[in-house]
């Protein structure tokens, strides 16, 4: 089946390629060619600078021509451009890109010669108020890599979860959860923050943000000093989008999917002299489907070994909404602030019906009934952010205060209905008194963060920065259990099953990093110092549990320039992973009969020491990420389940003793021709998890591999394919192993009236190939679990664009000042 579908998955790449290739044919050059010249030096030390790219863009739809590469004196010149009328976009990893317009090549003046260009030292990506070229792909810096997503196509009409498929060394399961390399412990910011956007789980807050909103995503494996140290496998940051051109600016978007799936947006903003109003307001409804299989063997001995087989159906139909109203404001040339506040609705309803079957040892049926439940939950949310950034006359110099405040309350209840039937016909009921069950859960989340930030621009190579930040967080869950009893007609609270959870948590921390660049050697050196207190009690059996630690967290990063377009970096950083308070709850929930699930408060944090040797080779129209990494995992936190003396099975969270894993990544960037674009990524790498618990012994170790093949082709002017492959290789876990998944999507856009309007038709997996399923197994059991929901969509979807530009003299100021202007990326 995997042969298969790959073959088929690259047929289609290839037949649309082979039939474009008239295409190629069509795109004629002019009759006359020029060249362009010049030379780029730093503005700082006017030293020339090496590697700068120079990307020639038309000037009456940003078409992309062609491009060059400065070389050791600074100097470029690129060959056989044809006359017209241009634009020049200038890059370079650490300095501020740079637009130069007005370039005319022509007969009069076939060679043209460019004044000195200066650039300044700071990011490497170009403001949104001063270029609007096409971005690359993937963008490189000395410690993340940064994905440009707004052009993506097989997203559209899609949230978080869809972008995340799309991603470079992201892995997305059937439920929407994160992995990189193999482990699912990420830490995901949303513009360089926690959020708690409506959703008791990561993958339904990243449902619940569009693809539409999304302009970029960071890949930070090894994050310095700067970044909380949370996640072993490193952060995963979300941009969202951010209008700074002066005027005003609408957006509207709307989607719709087969199987009731609908979505849309309008984000709306203006922006006049010192201030930058915006309101963003989005809603998605959404209900799938979704089907699951379990078998269960348990071997007590040999006359208690029984089976079980169980198939379940699921429906859940969820509802958000979302708005956000905010503002920048300019004080002056040295200060400035924003605030914004968010407010976030989800209404879900999710039903499900599993049908139950055991057997004895004989393999003859013993027991048939069918738990049929309903789930429904509300929540709400605030959020609450303000940013402040004060410059000092010193060039470079400056500090910024990041304060915000979330909170949410989620009310949900849950009704089951277990009817037991007789194994003689397996439809008349057992008896008439069903076991009815209820549960009400409110859940109440607060988080508070505040971090102040120094920057000093040392010289034109060195930087110092420090920080300090102070995290609050506590959560009051608060679970009541009820059952109908016959006999008396009533509900009854049942205290053994009710739960009432309280956890606090304080992490306090400061951090200082120093860069420096030495020829064409660059270095940034940081430590980070840590102090966590947590609190936890449960109010139930009046039990408390205490736990604060210390940390200390190093992270080293160089970059050494080899020869032309060659650059060598090494990476290592000390990482934490926390127990979340799920995972800390003794509490036990009976999801199904016989089958348990509790966390465990005496769970301590596992800590990670990772390194990353990478090799990034660009070339004129390609690039090349090459990686290495090793990842050492002490007192590694797994799930771990086991049968019990009376045959129940038990799920809960420890700390097994030691986790490895080591791999290598290839990330390739290649423009074919000018319209036909790829994005490749395969990974390498090695589990393995040791530890012993009960006695057992429970090492495992097995080698497994990603792969993901991103295709973009223009076919005619304004009219985009896309098309995405991925596939995740079969994984180890602690008790067993989850087999291959693999699917692939397209996508189609057509721009109208000059991109004012965007049409995109996508569907997702193609092939219906998209499942989970796993196996498991203990001393005394075997488990295979399989899950597959409602993967494959048609959507279609429009975007329309107003904008209001500013004039021209305003911009002119607006781009003087930019040095001044809000950036609460930052974090």
């Amino acid at each position: 089946m995997t042969i298969r579908f790959f073959k088929t998955f690259f047929l289609i790449v290839l037949l649309y390629t082979l039939s474009l290739s008239l295409n190629a044919q069509n795109k004629s050059s002019n009759s006359g060619t020029g060249s362009l010249s010049g030379v780029i030096v730093n503005s700082y030390t006017n030293a020339p600078l090496e590697y700068a790219y120079i990307v020639i863009y038309k000037a009456q739809d940003s078409t992309l021509v062609t491009g060059g590469i400065s070389d050791v004196s600074g100097k470029y010149k690129i060959e056989k451009v044809p006359f017209g009328k241009y634009y020049l976009a200038i890059n370079l990893i650490g300095h501020k890109a740079q637009k130069i317009s007005n370039i005319f090549i022509s007969p009069k003046e076939p060679d043209k010669i460019v004044d000195t260009i200066r650039l300044d030292q700071g990011a490497a990506i170009l403001d949104a108020i001063e270029i609007k070229e096409k971005k690359q792909s993937v963008e490189y810096t000395l410690d993340k890599k940064v994905i440009n997503v707004e052009k993506n196509l097989v997203s559209a009409g899609g949230s978080a979860v869809d972008v995340m498929q799309t991603i470079p060394s992201v892995t997305v399961d059937i439920d929407g959860n994160l992995s990189m390399r193999g482990s699912s412990n990420i830490t995901v910011l949303i513009d360089g923050k926690p959020s708690t956007l409506t959703g008791s789980s990561r993958s339904a807050i990243l449902d619940q943000i569009p693809a539409s909103s999304i302009e970029s995503v960071e890949i930070i494996s090894n994050p310095s000093a700067k970044y909380d140290p949370d996640g072993m496998s490193g952060i995963i940051n979300i941009i969202l989008k951010k209008k700074k051109e002066r005027g005003y600016h609408a957006v509207f978007t709307a989607n719709a999917g087969t199987g009731d799936k609908y979505n849309g947006s309008i984000s709306l903003n203006y922006s006049k002299n010192k201030i930058n109003l915006f309101t963003n307001y989005d809603t998605r409804l959404n209900n799938s489907k979704g089907f699951s299989e379990m078998k269960r063997k348990t071997f007590l001995n040999d006359i208690d070994t029984t089976y079980l087989e169980q198939n379940g159906t699921s429906k859940r139909n969820s509802i958000s909404h979302n708005v956000k109203l905010g503002a920048d404001y300019l004080l002056n040339d040295k200060n400035s602030f924003s605030i914004s506040a968010i407010y976030g609705y989800s209404n879900d309803v999710h039903s499900d019906n599993n049908k139950s079957k055991t057997f004895d040892f004989n393999k003859l049926l013993s027991d048939y009934y069918i738990n049929s439940g309903k789930e429904s939950g509300i929540e709400n949310s605030f959020d609450y952010l303000f940013y402040y950034k004060k410059l000092f006359a010193k060039k470079g110099e400056y500090i910024t205060l990041d304060a915000s405040y979330s909170t949410s309350t989620e009310t949900e209840t849950c009704d089951q209905n277990i009817q037991y039937y007789n194994i003689s016909d397996l439809i008349t009921p057992a008896d008439n008194t069903p076991e009815l069950q209820n549960s009400d859960r409110i859940d109440k989340s607060n988080i508070g963060n505040i971090q102040l930030d120094y920057t000093n621009q040392l010289s034109v190579k060195s930087k110092l920065e420090a920080g300090y930040k102070s995290i609050f967080r506590s959560i009051d869950n608060d679970y009541i259990y009820k059952e109908f009893i016959y006999t008396s007609n009533l509900w009854q609270d049942t205290s053994l099953l009710s739960n009432h959870f309280l956890y606090q948590e304080q992490i306090h921390s400061a951090y200082t990093t120093y860069s420096n660049t030495i020829k064409k050697f660059e270095f940034q050196i940081g430590l980070r110092f840590e102090e966590a207190l947590t609190n936890s009690t449960q109010r139930t059996t009046d039990q408390k549990y205490k736990k604060d630690y210390f940390s200390i967290f190093p992270t080293v990063h160089l970059n050494l320039k080899l020869v032309k377009d060659n650059s060598l970096q090494l990476s290592y950083s000390r990482r934490v992973n926390r127990p979340n308070y799920n995972m800390l709850n003794p509490f036990v929930e009976i999801p199904s009969p016989g089958i348990l699930h509790y966390g465990n408060p005496y769970l301590t944090p596992e800590y990670i020491d990772s390194y990353e040797l990478g090799h990034l080779k660009y070339w004129k129209k390609s690039s090349l990420n090459s990686s290495v990494f090793y990842k050492q995992i002490n007192d590694a936190i797994q799930r771990y389940t086991y049968l019990d003396s009376n045959g129940f099975q038990n799920s809960t969270a420890r700390n097994i003793s030691k986790g490895i894993s080591y791999g290598l990544e290839f990330v390739l960037s290649r423009e074919f021709v000018k319209w036909w674009k790829v994005n490749a990524t395969f990974s390498y790498f090695k589990t393995i998890m040791k530890g012993t618990t009960d006695g057992t012994d429970l090492t495992n170790s097995n080698y497994s591999w990603t792969a993901k093949l991103n295709s973009n082709t223009t076919i005619f002017k304004n009219l985009d394919i896309q098309l995405l492959g991925n596939y995740r290789a079969p994984m180890v876990t602690l008790q067993g192993s989850m087999k291959a998944m693999y699917f692939a999507d397209i996508a189609i856009k057509k721009d109208l009236f000059k991109n004012k309007l965007n049409v995109t038709l996508r569907l997702s997996d193609i092939f219906k190939t998209m499942k989970f399923e796993m196996e498991s197994s203990g001393s005394n059991f075997i488990i295979q679990n399989m899950r597959k929901r409602q993967s494959r969509v048609l959507y279609f979807g429009l975007t329309y664009k107003i904008n209001g530009e500013a004039k021209t003299k305003e911009k002119k100021k607006m781009i003087e000042n930019d040095n001044n202007a809000i950036d609460n990326s930052d974090f």
